[in-house]
């Protein structure tokens, strides 16, 4: 049923002609009178008396008045809702993101973009990298920030940046020393594995190089491995945007130049987005670009 029908049933109900609402809705009175016998036909009752002084609402149709107006109020009150999102003027935007972007970037790409929209509201879900893209993948994120997006056909992708990966060690480590790394001597150390999803990318560059680490545990949060290579227990390999807030006493060096995560904010494909999801999917690329030397910084404590 359209919920103009009901809005001029209400006029009606409250004491209008006819032909006053007719006037009011640009339509005839006829029309009008055609309107109501749709309303009525829907809810199977009769709604008013018709007689010639005018027309009275019936016992039956008084029971219904104030739920028509209920549902009348909720329509305005969502697209109400709706206009605003439309407007930009407000909306809640769900995104996904791994422990570096939510420690290094994400704070600051959502105040600045607060300052053009300050009405807008975040939910911010932490995640490892599969995680995160099967959360856009089902709709329960509006959009995330992914490292294997481009393996997924259902996903909309855009590269935000290249980060490299980084061997961390303890600060009087022997590895401090060395001038160059012998990949191959890491595996006379004790290596702690970071579990979020990374596993697989990092074990795949160890594969490829024939590198055999020394694995002692397995633990899910890049603090956490950070803190342990820190008290001596071994060493680990660590995204570099990580490394730039980090609050521990470690030394780093570059495993490879040409050893990085690729790093893309995605949404799902054929999806209609809205559009403060599209605004702020644009705000990130342009705040990325726009603040290379913040997505570039890195603190190597020691060196």
């Amino acid at each position: 049923m359209e919920i103009n029908k009901l809005e001029i049933v209400l006029e009606l109900f409250h004491g209008k002609t006819l032909a006053e609402v007719a006037e009011q809705y640009s339509y005839t009175p006829s029309a009008i009178s055609h309107m109501l016998k749709s309303v009525e036909a829907d809810f199977g009752i009769k709604l008013f008396y018709r007689d010639r002084t005018g027309i009275t609402a019936t016992p039956e149709g008084r029971s219904v008045f104030e739920y028509m107006q209920s549902a009348v109020e909720a329509y305005r009150v969502m697209k109400c809702e709706a206009d605003k999102i439309c407007r930009m003027d407000s909306g809640i935007i769900r995104v996904g993101a791994f422990v570096s972007v939510i420690v290094s970037w994400l704070p600051l790409i959502i105040n600045s973009f607060k300052e053009e929209y300050p009405h807008v509201h975040f939910e911010i879900l932490q995640g490892n990298y599969d995680e995160t893209l099967e959360w856009i993948r089902s709709g329960y994120i509006d959009c995330g920030f992914t490292i294997k997006a481009e393996s997924y056909e259902d996903l909309e992708s855009e590269l935000v940046t290249k980060d490299k990966l980084y061997l961390i060690y303890p600060q009087d480590h022997p590895l401090a020393y060395e001038e160059t790394l012998d990949l191959h001597s890491l595996s006379q150390y004790p290596f702690i594995s970071l579990n979020e999803g990374s596993e697989e990318f990092i074990m795949n560059y160890i594969r490829r190089h024939d590198i055999e680490f020394r694995s002692i545990c397995r633990v899910m949060d890049d603090f956490a491995v950070v803190a342990m290579v820190e008290s001596g227990m071994g060493i680990s390999i660590v995204p570099e945007l990580f490394l730039s807030r980090v609050p521990y006493d470690v030394g780093s060096r570059c495993l490879d130049e040409n050893f990085y995560r690729h790093i893309y904010i995605s949404y799902k494909s054929n999806y209609k987005i809205s559009p403060i999801i599209d605004a702020f999917i644009t705000h990130v690329k342009k705040w990325i670009l726009d603040n290379k030397h913040i997505v570039d910084r890195l603190k190597v404590l020691g060196d």
